[in-house]
């Protein structure tokens, strides 16, 4: 059995109920839930949300099952393992017990069917405890510094006079999905395990929303390219 786990709080800070503001007259979770219904690849799309105004959307645009969150585990310090746990824990009580776990965020928008796919597949093979989606840094951090009263301090020596090109890509998390099976969500507290494999995105499928400005560029993006997304 596959499951998709999507978190969604209300009490997100920079963009107020940022997880239902509307895009094209949408709430975003909605475009998100309604694109995973499509794909046709999970048996179970779950909810984990702390609102009941986000419990009545998810289910009109497709949720198999919304599943409330205490105040506890939606706080700002709570890491998406314990989620998904606090999730896996309540299926167990409802005898549902799934072999692949995939954790979404609903402003995921352009999430891909083959990315995900590819993880999943990735997952299997390498036999990860994880695999998430990744996406490099526009600028080679190894010219990185800091900068403290005015004064900056590299982080990497050696790097002044190497052609951009030739130096290592460095990733990070691109959080837009997660993907691992029963044992390692309730095995581990972190997706970082030293275990862990990644699928890399391109920066335009996986625009971060934290700001009012990144959600103008997503919503701009999104609109521009409703066919792809949709």
């Amino acid at each position: 059995m596959n499951i998709c786990i999507i978190p969604a709080r209300k009490g997100s800070k920079r963009i107020k109920n940022k997880n239902i503001k509307k895009i094209n007259g949408k709430p975003i979770i909605g475009i998100v839930i309604k694109k995973l219904v499509k794909m046709s690849f999970f048996d179970h799309i779950i909810v984990s949300t702390d609102s009941k105004k986000y419990e009545k959307i998810s289910y009109k645009y497709g949720a198999n099952l919304v599943l409330s969150r205490n105040k506890k585990l939606s706080a700002d310090n709570i890491g998406i393992n314990q989620v998904v746990r606090d999730v896996l824990n309540k299926l167990k009580l409802k005898k549902i017990y799934p072999k692949l776990i995939v954790c979404i965020y609903p402003t995921s928008i352009f999430i891909d069917k083959k990315k995900i796919v590819d993880g999943i597949n990735l997952f299997k093979n390498k036999k990860f405890n994880f695999v998430i989606s990744a996406t490099n840094f526009s600028h080679p951090i190894q010219r990185s510094f800091t900068i403290r009263n005015y004064s900056i301090k590299k982080n990497f020596k050696g790097f002044e006079n190497i052609q951009t090109q030739k130096i290592e890509k460095n990733y990070f998390d691109a959080a837009q999905f997660y993907i691992g099976n029963l044992n390692s969500w309730t095995k581990y507290r972190t997706v970082f395990t030293g275990n862990t494999g990644a699928i890399e995105l391109s920066k335009d499928q996986c625009q971060d929303i934290d700001e009012i400005t990144d959600w103008k560029l997503a919503e701009m993006i999104y609109k521009k390219n409703q066919k792809k997304y949709n």
